[in-house]
């Protein structure tokens, strides 16, 4: 009954973002909730067809003899790299994600544990699922796209139907074994009071020698001939399931061999299921099922700071903090933070703004740069002022701090500009060819650039923020004022340069010196509005 109504609900959130609301019983909305289901239903059809349609034109490159041989060897391929990655998840964390209801409404009371991991199972197999149907009838639709050279009349629409249901039968079998196998060995890990530690180790083991097997394959082709026998024998009821996936053996057999390994996991899961302890599976996932609802619902400052808390948990050591007071608590208080919320999201969005810069310098025209110049700005400015933004959700701490609105601000910004400026000089340094003799004067004057661009997006956070928003922890973001403001005071010193290009040395002098001075504004400018917050 409880998972149940957990499912309805996300159901209804997936309904709510097509503006169907499940509590409305009348005819026009059960009307509409029926066009909506054949809108989508059409909408990702087409998104299919053009997924195909771009993967055909892969499978058709000359040289590939069997575009359905190249299907299977791919799609085992993600598969494998999927379950080794999952596997090394359940070995270090409970797969079973219980909120705190759950933990009072289940947990507590002798239930049968192998019913509550079978029904937890069905609830998130569905929406981890997805990914690799679309993946199959992706495929199945490609290899029609193939066989008649990507020109498709009406009339084959059967076909396509045939082979993406085709496909899709085999990776809907493969996907629910393997993933309820996972689960069952994160049961497993989960039996009784006691941590096996040697779990995690073992599949660790396990994926560093597929790994370096791997590795060896490719620098040794004569190690790869003595294991290639060895992993064909492991990977065979997954190859030979793809196969029949894509037309090169009989359905029959490889739906029957897929089905048996989509039993074997559900059996297994129900055997692990049986010693499940609730308990620790409840203190393993509480915090990440808010984390996932703060997600789901767009609460990312929530979401942010959950998986930060989470960060510095319990059972870390503490950071060593520096001798010397004052002032230089800040960046390394920042320093600190960065180091625990690291993660590949950060990474990402760092890695982002050196892909916009690199784009921005290898641009071909005029209206792509400007484009890409306004993203760069944006970027930049949610880049520098992320740590700012999260203080200010602390207000009644920081207003506190014995800091100065000045001092506090360059604190704030030192480390995310450094980081920006460096960014921007590897940019200039990989991808700056085309500027010819303005590299040298692009380096120089990238810092006072970033850092008014930065001081820019500050202003523009501080102007938009009141003092009873932020003691509830609503922070503003940067809005179009910052790409307007930035770009107006990056016009100026290019405009000088531009002007002087005959004496480039005394412009590029004046232009630094012109930067200088409209940081220096911008940074008092930022300080008296920090002051004035009210």
């Amino acid at each position: 009954m409880v998972r149940s109504r957990q499912i309805a609900q996300k159901l209804s959130f997936w309904l709510a973002l097509i503006g169907y609301n499940p509590r409305d019983h009348s005819l026009s909305h059960r009307i509409y909730l029926v066009y909506a289901t054949i809108f989508m239903s059409l909408w990702g059809f087409a998104m299919l067809l053009f997924a195909a349609s771009a993967t055909a034109t892969v499978l058709t490159i000359p040289g590939i003899r069997s575009a359905n041989q190249v299907a299977a060897q791919v799609s085992l391929f993600i598969l494998v790299i999927w379950f080794l990655f999952q596997l090394w998840q359940v070995s270090h964390r409970s797969p079973f994600v219980f909120s705190e209801e759950d933990a009072y409404l289940i947990c507590q009371t002798p239930v049968r544990r192998s019913f509550v991991a079978l029904s937890w199972f069905v609830g998130d197999w569905f929406t981890q699922a997805l990914p690799f149907w679309a993946l199959g009838v992706t495929f199945g639709f490609a290899m029609i796209e193939t066989q008649l050279g990507g020109n498709v009349p009406f009339s084959e629409l059967f076909a396509y139907l045939v082979s993406g249901l085709r496909a899709l039968s085999v990776f809907f079998s493969l996907h629910l074994g393997l993933l309820a196998a996972l689960w069952a060995l994160g049961a497993l890990r989960l039996q009784g009071n006691r941590e096996r530690r040697w779990l995690p180790r073992l599949v660790l083991i396990v994926i560093l020698l597929v790994a370096g097997c791997l590795l060896l394959g490719i620098i040794m082709p004569e190690f790869a001939a003595l294991v290639a026998p060895v992993g064909g024998a492991i990977l065979w009821p997954l190859r030979y399931s793809l196969q029949a996936a894509f037309s090169l053996h009989a359905w029959t057999s490889g739906m029957i061999l897929a089905f048996g390994i989509a039993i074997l996991g559900l059996v297994a899961l129900v055997i692990a299921g049986e010693g499940l302890n609730l308990s620790r599976a409840v203190q393993e996932s509480t915090q990440r099922e808010k984390l996932q609802s703060a997600q789901r619902y767009g609460m990312l400052d929530l979401a942010q700071e959950l998986k930060q808390r989470d960060r510095l948990g319990i059972g870390r050591s503490p950071a060593r903090l520096p001798a010397r007071p004052g002032l230089w608590v800040l960046p390394w208080k920042d320093a600190l933070q960065s180091r625990y919320e690291m993660g590949l999201r950060e990474i990402w969005n760092w890695l982002v703004l050196l892909g916009i810069s690199f784009g921005l310098l290898l641009a071909p025209d005029f209206g792509s740069r400007l484009f890409l110049l306004a993203f760069w700005i944006f970027t930049l400015g949610q880049r520098t002022t992320f740590r700012f933004r999260t203080d200010l959700a602390n207000w009644w701490m920081l207003r506190s701090l014995p800091f100065s609105a000045e001092h506090l601000i360059l604190a704030e910004l030192a480390i995310p500009w450094s980081l920006t400026v460096g960014i921007g000089w590897l940019g200039i340094l990989f991808g700056g060819a085309g500027l010819g003799t303005l590299r040298l004067t692009a380096a120089l004057l990238l810092p006072p650039v970033c850092l008014i661009l930065s001081l820019v997006a500050v202003y523009d956070i501080l102007r938009q923020s009141k003092a009873e928003m932020l003691l509830n922890g609503n922070v503003p973001g940067i809005s179009a004022l910052t790409i307007v403001g930035g770009g107006v005071c990056l016009f100026i010193p290019a405009g000088i340069i531009l002007w002087l290009n005959q004496l480039p040395w005394i412009g590029v002098f004046l232009a630094f010196a012109i930067s200088l001075l409209l940081a220096y504004g911008l940074w008092q400018l930022a300080a008296k509005k920090y002051r004035s917050i009210a």
